[in-house]
């Protein structure tokens, strides 16, 4: 996971993305759309989601992501807007479970207190973060 910014009209909130590689279009977390009272519609779309498929309406929002220096601004349009987004009962890899892995020696991770996922972001833009 990694800290960005996500920009409305209202303001900005500092959230945590996961870059997922597999993902082929980006999810918001309600709540997040909600503080930030980003428009939202709803679309037809074939959605697969852990090898099951739900066709039908969905929720979705546009916005804009920036790093946390600002030198990089993307616009994220039709992200999924949901209230599945959670990392609660994971156990999130720190550095200290890594020391013991030699081969592991030269990784620094970035450690976060806060586990819940507010955004994903799909392969498309994962590479640009």
């Amino acid at each position: 996971m990694v800290p960005i910014v996500i920009e409305s009209e209202l303001g900005s909130l500092l959230v945590h993305a996961l870059l997922d590689s597999g993902a082929n279009i980006c999810a918001l977390n309600t709540e997040i759309a909600e503080k930030l009272n980003l428009e939202t519609h709803h679309i037809i779309s074939n959605l697969g989601v852990f090898g099951s498929r739900k066709n039908g309406l969905h929720k979705v929002t546009s916005f804009t992501i920036t790093n946390l220096d600002g030198t990089l601004r993307l616009k994220i349009k039709n992200s999924l807007v949901n209230r599945f987004l959670s990392t609660e009962n994971t156990h999130i890899i720190k550095n200290a479970d890594i020391q013991k892995y030699p081969h592991l020696s030269d990784v620094k991770l970035q450690e976060i207190d806060n586990h819940k996922i507010d955004v994903i972001l799909s392969v498309q833009f994962a590479r640009h973060i």
